[in-house]
């Protein structure tokens, strides 16, 4: 792992037994879900979310006065947001929006990551998109994770440290076992997108209970240079938020 420490935050105090999760219907994924907002340089608005396999965005040009009269598809979501993964009540692989404001190369970009099945149900992967001009066109998805096709990588977060244009992906991961074992990864990208590097940034991995509510979200922020994310871990049915503060002059050069 790079030079950070792995840092328990505090207790989940949610441990739900498995009667009340069978009582949390999970949601289908024809359900609109996961709108998460980006506001560009200019004071754009932009937000996405997944419904039916389907990715869209709407936007707003004057502080939320007037939207899209039609939303943007702007891409698949391959077997839905709402993914089957074992050992979890429910998992997801729900959009999430940033962007690039810094001075950079990239400024004015919009970046989308998300989850999906598309290589099948055990085979769960990240993906990243891009549009250049404010979401009138995309990208093709860019596969985050460099592993073997086969293993699970899920729970996707990202964000852009404004002061540079650098674009972090966190992402729990299961490259390294046949279990249901768990690590959690950090990649970046320097250049836009076009090509990420990884590290695993827990100290050791863990098994979720599919008896215990898990949680939904990890999340991640950057500032000149200095990552800090945020994940769950579960150990013997009791979840933990854990982070870490990592200097990027710190991650491994490939």
């Amino acid at each position: 792992s790079p030079a950070s420490v792995e840092t328990s935050i505090g207790k989940n105090v949610i441990n739900t037994t498995t009667a009340a999760l069978d009582g949390q219907s999970k949601p289908n994924h024809m359900t609109a879900m996961g709108a998460t907002p980006f506001i560009d340089q200019e004071g754009r608005i932009f937000v996405v979310w997944a419904k039916g396999g389907q990715l869209y965005l709407d936007r707003s040009f004057d502080s939320g006065e007037i939207w899209l009269r039609s939303d943007i598809a702007f891409g698949q979501q391959m077997g839905g947001w709402n993914m089957t993964i074992p050992g979890l009540g429910r998992a997801n692989g729900l959009p999430v929006i940033s962007g690039d404001n810094s001075t950079g190369p990239f400024r004015g970009s919009v970046y989308v990551a998300f989850a999906d099945q598309r290589f099948g149900s055990d085979d769960t992967d990240i993906w990243f998109v891009k549009s250049p001009n404010r979401g009138d066109n995309w990208s093709d998805p860019v596969r985050v994770n460099s592993d073997d096709k086969g293993k699970h990588q899920f729970m996707p977060w990202m964000t852009v440290d404004q002061g540079n244009g650098a674009i972090y992906v966190m992402y729990y991961d299961r490259r390294a076992y046949d279990d249901e074992q768990t690590d959690v990864y950090l990649a970046w990208s320097m250049d836009g997108c076009n090509h990420f590097n990884e590290v695993k940034i827990s100290e050791k991995p863990f098994t979720p209970d599919p008896k215990k509510f898990f949680g939904d979200y990890t999340n991640i922020s950057a500032h000149m240079g200095v990552i800090v994310p945020v994940w769950t871990r579960m150990d013997n049915g009791v979840t933990n938020v854990m982070g870490a503060v990592i200097k990027h002059s710190d991650l491994p050069t490939k």
